[in-house]
């Protein structure tokens, strides 16, 4: 029988435990914000995991949807304001 080289199985190790980590790690997600909504509720799952519901159109619709929960309501910061239409043009007349 041949001796193993002890750097061999060291890298060996190292690998392995590379493989472990990397197959144990959860996917990760992404956080989505709806520019559509002004108001986010923030629910919270764990102590350092939570998520975002943006699909609301006030703080006091948030607030309700959030009473009794682990949730916070909070400003959405990609809310893409509605632009306001410009105003309709008008037709001069040679009177005015």
């Amino acid at each position: 029988m041949r001796p193993i080289r002890p750097y061999a199985l060291a890298g060996t190790i190292a690998w392995v435990i590379l493989a472990a980590a990397a197959l144990t790690c959860a996917p990760a997600r992404a956080q989505t914000y709806d520019p559509n909504y002004p108001v986010c509720l923030q629910v919270y799952q764990g102590m350092i995991d939570f998520y975002y519901d943006c699909s609301y159109t006030s703080m006091a619709q948030c607030a309700a949807s959030a009473a009794g929960r682990a949730a916070d309501c909070v400003v959405n910061p990609y809310y893409a304001r509605p632009r306001a239409k410009p105003a309709p043009r008008r037709k001069r007349s040679r009177n005015d």
